[in-house]
């Protein structure tokens, strides 16, 4: 990750199944902020872990398929001339009745 970046990952989530994502990153990079954005004409927001401290991890359940895109960026990493490692994990468990 470099300063004032974005990195985007685009995902397809499908519906019926409880997703946990997971972000982390070098120390020197601070918080890692990532965002769920619906990945159609609205692009609207469905997470914003900024609400919430910049909780690394999330638990949710889709209920129709979906795709998404997840966006990560470190807002408090101000070093212009190197980039640093980060992470992130998509995990899901079905729902099925």
């Amino acid at each position: 990750m470099r300063k004032a970046r974005k990195t985007i990952i685009h995902q397809t989530f499908y519906g019926n199944r409880e997703y946990f994502i997971s972000v982390c990153g070098k120390k020197r990079l601070g918080n890692i902020h990532f965002r769920l954005i619906a990945d159609d004409e609205s692009q609207t927001v469905l997470y914003d872990n900024a609400i919430e401290n910049f909780q690394e991890t999330q638990l949710f359940v889709i209920q129709n398929t979906m795709k998404v895109k997840i966006e990560l960026s470190a807002p408090h990493y101000f070093d212009d001339q190197n980039s640093e490692c980060a992470g992130v994990q998509v995990h899901y468990n079905r729902n099925d009745p």
